[in-house]
């Protein structure tokens, strides 16, 4: 017979971790307890840029921006500096053509640069909406160096 924990580790995903706690009751057997932990690494969905219209009209708005390892588009959301207790959060995308190269490559530039962002979300004013649009060099760049890159967009995107 399997452990109880073995259908939680076999249905884990990949960002998951299990924690397993071994307790031992004075009077009891003990007792191996598991649970798993959720590494996230994806934005909340109220902190992205979901649907076509929102692209659009931040391409057609924005101000563009453009840095060494990505172009960026900010546009400000927020209807004015009274309203910042009201303001929405600020709001990401990114955008990446197949001339970039194949999904998987794709793939790895657009975790790299979502884990940029949430490593700087603390330098942004709330009611902003940015678009990445990451060139190949940001597969190959330094982690440092994004990071420094996406915080010099950030402080561009300051409350009038």
């Amino acid at each position: 017979m399997s452990p109880p924990f073995a259908r939680l580790i076999k249905d884990a995903n990949p960002h998951t971790t299990i924690v397993c706690t071994m307790i031992m009751p004075a009077h009891s057997s003990a007792v191996l307890v598991c649970a798993p932990i959720v590494n996230s690494l994806s934005l909340p969905k109220n902190r992205r840029v979901l649907r076509s219209p929102e692209f659009r009209t931040i391409y057609q708005k924005g101000t563009r921006v453009t840095s060494r390892y990505f172009t960026a588009f900010c546009l400000r959301e927020s209807p004015g500096p009274d309203s910042a207790a009201n303001a929405m959060p600020s709001r990401f995308g990114f955008t990446l053509p197949r001339a970039i190269g194949k999904a998987c490559l794709r793939n790895r530039i657009k975790r790299r640069m979502r884990s940029a962002v949430q490593n700087q979300l603390d330098q942004i004013a709330p009611g902003w909406a940015l678009i990445f649009n990451p060139r190949q060099s940001a597969a190959e760049a330094p982690f440092e160096d994004l990071c420094r890159e996406v915080g010099r967009i950030f402080s561009r995107c300051k409350p009038y």
